[in-house]
């Protein structure tokens, strides 16, 4: 019981962060810098509300935006891609791709084999909050079903309608736990400074990688953090030019 009031108070916090984040003074402030033309400081604004846990696709958006005049085009990627993933949105798309095409080396990325893209799309078909909520669902019509049964003793509804939902939301909660499992260790970033070496080992020659580029987290090693870059190769870049999707 304790756990699930933790859990509430979480979700009453994220909601409060998402209704109020373009309410706050800085935010109003930040406009004001990016609409006369000081983009520099507009963004380092913007950067500090998020950074104190304010969430909003209109935020990420405009930092975005802010960034992109600022010619750090790793931030305004990373800005304009978790503008996306809270909200769909045709302007933020399109300046992602006008950002992307400002990479200097992009690398193309290797597709992983059919079954593992397939994998991938189930259990990402939804969020960790969707799934909950369909496990949930079922688990609460199943008991229904069966408080029902139990109370006019009957044979209806059937066993079967009852086992169904309790082996859905088996289901879903396995792949909200796959998920979980994904975004927690397997999650992806971005390289958001300018000028970053990538090295297979400590002792191995490293290249430059371009800012803007998306590579998946795989560990940290002392200040460094092992990456895995779009074309599979594995190597360390420093700690402090990654940021997290």
């Amino acid at each position: 019981m304790k756990k699930l009031g933790l859990l509430f108070g979480f979700f009453l916090i994220l909601l409060a962060n998402t209704v109020h984040a373009t309410d706050n003074p800085m935010y109003t402030e930040a406009n004001k810098l990016y609409q006369a033309k000081l983009y520099d400081s507009a963004a380092n604004l913007f950067l500090q509300l998020i950074e104190k846990g304010n969430v909003h696709p209109t935020l990420f958006y405009n930092a975005g935006n802010a960034f992109y005049r600022s010619n750090k085009i790793g931030m305004a990627i990373w800005c304009y891609k978790k503008s996306l993933q809270l909200q769909q949105n045709k302007n933020c798309a399109e300046n992602l791709k006008l950002a992307e095409m400002r990479m200097k080396e992009p690398i193309a990325a290797v597709k992983d084999i059919f079954f593992i893209r397939w994998w991938k799309s189930v259990y990402s078909l939804f969020s960790l909050n969707g799934w909950a909520g369909w496990s949930l669902a079922f688990f609460l019509f199943g008991m229904s079903l069966l408080y029902y049964k139990k109370i006019k003793g009957s044979e209806r509804p059937s066993n079967t309608y009852i086992t169904l939902s309790m082996l859905v939301s088996a289901i879903c909660l396995f792949f909200l736990i796959v998920l979980y499992i994904h975004e927690r260790f397997h999650y992806k970033g971005i390289i958001v400074e300018p000028y970053t070496f990538f090295r297979k080992d400590i002792r191995a020659e490293g290249i430059l990688i371009s800012e803007g580029m998306e590579v998946e987290f795989k560990g940290n090693y002392k200040t460094d953090m092992l990456i895995i870059l779009p074309d599979g190769r594995e190597g360390q870049i420093p700690a402090t030019a990654f940021r997290k999707l």
